[in-house]
């Protein structure tokens, strides 16, 4: 019992402290400038935040698991192999739903949000979409360094720097910028949040970083981001629908590491057996482990 308390109770902290950073600048919003500002903010950011998030954690419902598992039967290799791959199909799904939101931010800003909310939507959403997508990123795959080193007591170092640097940025930036100021120091927050988490994991559990793919998968993205802009397609709808198809192409004709095995290393089979099978034992197994890496 006390080993899944000590286990467990970091990672239940973890959940208050980012949702703490999640809120923190709108009180401060409301300190500095009125409700209205709160109401902007928070409109364009819950937007974005479940726009991206939704799929980063479907992603790492399909990964992590099957990372537990490797670690189990295979050993810390192999789940670092396991990782790469989850790591891999992160930054192709997030990344180019990124680009596609700072892309269509005018268009998703008259159509989704009202009067009230379309002109500070038009101007928050690019920079809260790379704030969110930082956290994402940190949350759902950096993060996991601590859980697989079982020392998930370090999650909330990061996390407490940044809710500390994000309420400093706040009280210095809103005067100053506004509404704007809270977003850049959100996105500036999470970033720094992210290179902790970054550092002090790799002497818990060494996370793969797949550079190389990364590097690719931006070509791909800023390509179909160029092509767009140069087509002049005029439809909103067709044009999504161009990106995802070229975007598609791109990674059929580059290969990112053999696509259709990750493709059908996470399919809904896979998963379900993979967590079904993992779950019970999951924290059990990273005590095992823990001298292994």
């Amino acid at each position: 019992m006390k080993e899944l308390l000590w286990y467990g109770f970091p990672l239940t902290l973890s959940v208050m402290v980012s949702l703490v950073m999640s809120t923190i600048d709108r009180f401060f919003l409301l300190i500095f400038k009125n409700f209205d500002s709160v109401g902007s903010y928070s409109a364009t950011y819950d937007f974005t935040s479940r726009s991206l998030l939704f799929l980063i954690m479907i992603v790492n419902l399909a990964a992590f698991p099957l990372a537990v598992q490797a670690l189990e039967k295979e050993g810390v290799e192999a789940a670092r192999k396991q990782l790469n791959n989850g790591a891999v199909l992160l930054f192709m799904t997030s990344l180019p739903l990124t680009m596609m939101i700072i892309y269509f931010t005018p268009e998703i800003s008259n159509f989704v949000f009202g009067s009230a909310f379309r002109d500070a939507a038009a101007v928050l959403m690019p920079i809260l979409a790379i704030a969110v997508l930082l956290s994402g990123i940190k949350s759902y795959y950096l993060d996991q360094a601590f859980q697989l080193g079982s020392k998930t007591i370090n999650i909330l170092w990061p996390s407490l720097i940044a809710v500390v640097l994000n309420c400093v940025f706040n009280y210095l930036w809103i005067p100053i910028w506004g509404i704007q100021g809270a977003a850049y120091a959100s996105a500036i927050s999470y970033t720094l949040a992210l290179l902790i988490s970054w550092y002090i994991g790799r002497h818990t559990f060494r996370m793969p970083i797949p550079i190389f793919h990364i590097m690719k998968i931006l070509a791909a993205t800023g390509f179909v981001i160029i092509t767009l802009h140069y087509a002049k397609i005029g439809s909103v709808i067709i044009e999504f629908v161009v990106g995802i198809s070229v975007y598609a192409v791109l990674i059929v004709l580059i290969n990112f590491s053999k696509i259709k095995k990750y493709l059908a290393r996470y399919n809904v089979k896979i998963y379900t057996k993979s967590l079904l099978k993992s779950e019970n034992y999951q924290i059990i197994s990273l005590s095992k482990n823990r001298e292994k890496i």
